[in-house]
Parts: C-alpha cells; sequence; structure tokens
C-alpha cells in the first residue's frame, strides 16, 4: 500500500540560503521532481538531511514562511540555529540537496473571514507570515493585525516586507513591532515585552477576533492570559502554535 502523500519523502534542491543574523537565515527550496507542492498557509514540514544515498540521517519540523498564493513556487523557511540540525542546514549551499516531508499541521485560516489577530515572539513570525500572505492574496475582507515582540531589529527579518504590506492593505492590515533590547539605538518603534497597551491600539472587535500565537512558551502563556482577558481563548478563536 503506497504511502499518504504527507508522509512521502521527497527531494527538493536548495535555491537560497541567506544569512540574516548569526543566529537567523532564510532557506528556500524547491521539488527536484519539478511537481508542486500542495499545502495549506500555515503548516509545516519535517526537513531532513540525506546522505550521499539519499536517505534521511536528521530530521526536524519547521513552519513554511512562504504561502501557496504566492507566484515563486518555492518553499521557504524562516529558521534560528538553535542545535546540530539547524547548525547543519545553515552550512548547506545552492543545489545541495535535502528531504521534504509533509505537510502537517492545522494551523491555519478560518473557512470564514472574521477579524484576525496574529502575535509572534522572534523566530515565530515564521507560520504568521505564511497566513498574512495568504490571506492578503485571498482580498480579506477583515482587519488584520500583527504584533511581533523580538529581541533587536535584525531580527525582525520581515520588518520591510510587513510595512509595505500594511502600506498597500489601505489599513486592513496593522503592523506593530517591539523591541525588547537595543535600548539608545536609532529604533523609535515601541519598545517593550507584549503587554495589554499593544493589544488595546489596535481597536479591534474582540468579540469576534480570531487569534494567531506562535512563540516561546513563555511568551505564549502571557500572550493566551491578555487575549482571555479580552474574552479571547479556546478553540475555534484562539490558534497556537509552539517554538521552543
Amino acid at each position: 500500500m503506497p504511502l499518504p502523500p504527507s508522509l512521502v519523502l521527497r527531494t527538493a534542491r536548495v535555491t537560497e540560503l541567506k544569512q540574516l543574523t548569526p543566529e537567523l537565515f532564510v532557506l528556500a527550496c524547491s521539488l527536484t521532481s519539478g511537481e508542486d507542492f500542495s499545502y495549506q498557509a500555515g503548516q509545516w514540514v519535517y526537513l531532513h538531511l540525506l546522505n550521499d544515498q539519499g536517505e534521511s540521517i536528521a530530521r526536524g519540523a519547521f513552519s513554511l514562511a512562504s504561502s501557496p498564493s504566492e507566484l515563486k513556487k518555492e518553499l521557504v523557511f524562516g529558521i534560528k540555529i538553535y542545535g546540530r540540525l539547524t547548525a547543519s542546514l545553515a552550512e548547506l549551499a545552492v543545489g545541495d540537496q535535502i528531504g521534504v516531508q509533509g505537510p502537517f499541521g492545522v494551523f491555519t485560516l478560518p473557512k470564514e473571514p472574521c477579524p484576525l489577530l496574529f502575535v509572534a515572539g522572534g523566530i515565530g513570525i515564521t507560520p504568521l507570515r505564511s497566513l498574512i500572505r495568504q490571506a492578503l492574496d485571498a482580498s480579506w475582507t477583515q482587519p488584520m493585525a500583527l504584533i511581533w515582540v523580538s529581541k533587536t531589529e535584525p531580527e525582525l527579518i520581515y520588518h520591510q516586507e510587513f510595512i509595505e504590506w500594511a502600506k498597500q492593505s489601505e489599513g486592513k492590515f496593522i503592523y506593530l513591532p517591539s523591541l525588547t533590547q537595543e535600548e539608545g539605538s536609532a529604533w523609535t518603534g515601541m519598545r517593550g515585552r507584549l503587554n495589554a497597551l499593544m493589544l488595546e491600539a489596535l481597536e479591534l472587535p474582540w468579540q469576534s477576533v480570531h487569534a494567531y500565537l506562535c512563540g516561546p512558551n513563555p511568551f505564549m502563556e502571557d500572550a493566551k492570559r491578555l487575549l482571555q482577558e479580552r474574552g479571547v481563548s479556546g478553540k475555534p478563536r484562539l490558534h497556537e502554535e509552539r517554538f521552543t
């Protein structure tokens, strides 16, 4: 009996590897077969390191930063180096082969348009970038907002992209980044950890908001508490994807 499509280990070729900071890099790849990879915005895959025989020698779960609605049919990942596997992925070169297995996950957009709040801590922005791009390309009729809390400005790896998307949306997409470090730098935006004032500044209709959270566990707990105070908790309105 053949494997379900999501369990098939496909071979992909690295098309881009860009080191953005000492800890963060972007990896893009395309299937060597040339086929389209069917997935939903917000889902994740296993990336496999392969030996010379094309066999898997290590794997890890990574959310897709790309959206299936984008014209360039590459699979794109924003990755933070935190162990041996991610360090090995960072050493790949354009043309190297890796394995892709998936997609998996239900961290996806609601079937019917509703107000959306995306809350990211650090590299937790990865699946949220996919969801936001998909919603914008689908001409989402309800307001959307992103709060992104990161340590330093270089770690806001999609910062200029989100600024441009917000401008193009004519007020339908609001972007609020905040830094927890870099005191005294030229940064003129918000500073500090996620707090109630950030949420209130959005003026969202909390009775109908769907919230999407992704980040480290302490960040996630703070976000859930703040949202619960505004009546957003549990399924189907609270969506979580955790990064360690």
